[in-house]
């Protein structure tokens, strides 16, 4: 097995992986990881998906999760975009990702005729949050991945819309099990007539803006002469059967591990193959 970084929207473009920002600074590239969510799969029944179609759609859930220890007031955290009617009262549920230590947000929500999410940042990570902040959905560009209350996994960008709380706000790593889920799918494509015989695999979100969608840091490459063969990403098992007479790709899904980590970075960033 081996590793080569690639970017996949120019599909074999590499690219130096850039080094890891603060967690203050809107940098899509540090990507926005959600855990995997366990279902039942379909074990030994095949199954065909098409080039580039979502295909096998499974949930994620935040991959970290925090409640609020005191209460903001509503007019205070008004001016980070909390909304009247979710309150950051205490007991409030915020979510977070690995790439981000010490930034957690609500879900994103309407707001007017777009979408937008409250966010905390402790950024000692001291467990009080010093400030506020916003994210707002961007059709054309975005910073990080979130979650709305209808299950997408969406891109959104860093406000200008920040403010230094009038005081600390102690918080909680969350006691109980519930947390939104968001979906990602499976896709696969074929690789450049030139180069060998592969096929690419990989995890993303189903049907975002191009430039809001997420794609898994990890894309799998498979050698289509040496069908059927069994490969594993993120925890999914897939045997790969071969391909049917339109081109479709024969597959089964053998099983999955719940709580494996999918980082998500979006098209033009780093992406790593992974050779089968």
């Amino acid at each position: 097995m081996r590793l080569l970084n690639i970017l996949l929207g120019g599909l074999i473009a590499s690219m130096v992986v850039p080094p890891p920002a603060a967690a203050t600074q809107p940098d899509s590239r540090l990507g926005s990881s959600f855990a995997i969510v366990a279902q039942p799969t379909t074990g030994d029944v095949n199954q065909v998906a098409r080039p580039d179609t979502a295909f096998f759609k499974i949930d994620v859930r935040p991959a970290a999760a925090v409640t609020l220890d005191e209460s903001i007031p509503a007019e205070v955290a008004a001016q980070f975009g909390a909304k009247a009617d979710v309150p950051f009262d205490v007991g409030r549920h915020l979510y977070g990702w690995p790439e981000r230590p010490g930034l957690y947000c609500d879900l994103l929500r309407p707001r007017g005729l777009g979408l937008s999410a409250a966010c905390l940042e402790d950024a000692d990570q001291d467990g009080k949050f010093e400030e506020g902040l916003r994210l707002d959905f961007n059709s054309e560009r975005a910073d990080i991945l979130v979650i709305t209350p209808s299950g997408k996994v969406i891109g959104a960008r860093f406000s200008k819309a920040r403010l230094r709380l009038p005081r600390l706000v102690g918080y909680s790593p969350a006691q109980d099990s519930a947390q939104p889920t968001g979906k990602l799918a499976l896709r696969w494509k074929r690789g450049p007539k030139k180069g060998p015989p592969i096929g690419l695999l990989w995890l993303s979100t189903p049907d975002n803006y191009t430039g809001t969608d997420g794609l898994s840091e990890n894309v799998l490459a498979f050698d289509t002469d040496k069908l059927p063969m069994d490969v594993e990403l993120y925890g999914l098992s897939i045997r790969i059967l071969g391909f049917d007479e339109k081109g479709g790709l024969r597959y089964s899904v053998l099983g999955m591990k719940d709580g494996t980590a999918v980082p998500l970075v979006f098209r033009g960033d780093v992406f790593h193959i992974i050779g089968y």
